[in-house]
């Protein structure tokens, strides 16, 4: 995810120069999920309003990795999960999160 330090409740009240920034980080993460995780793509997504699935109300952009078919059938469902309902330990998301930053540091 990238998220502003700055609280911004959604992108209608969000600066330009603010989301100019929070792209540009968006790139970066994008690149480094890509490079880290050898996926075949990413998907971002960020919700505004309850009609459109906001819960959090502070913007934030959620970046998934994809692999071949899997993710394109969840996102076109949009409802369902973007997971294959694989239980996800600590350790994973550890080990993950560790792949992710040192595909950031390579930049």
């Amino acid at each position: 995810m990238v998220v502003p330090r700055e609280h911004i409740p959604d992108i209608y009240a969000m600066p330009s120069d603010v989301g100019a920034a929070v792209m540009e980080e968006a790139i970066k993460v994008a690149k480094a999920v890509k490079k880290a995780l050898q996926c075949d793509g990413v998907y971002l997504t960020q919700a505004n309003e309850p009609a459109a699935g906001q819960d959090v109300f502070h913007y934030h952009i959620h970046i998934y990795p994809c692999w071949g078919d899997r993710e394109r059938r969840a996102i076109s469902d949009f409802a369902g999960s973007m997971t294959d309902r694989e239980i996800v330990t600590e350790e994973m998301k550890a080990t993950t999160a560790e792949k992710v930053r040192q595909g950031l540091a390579n930049l």
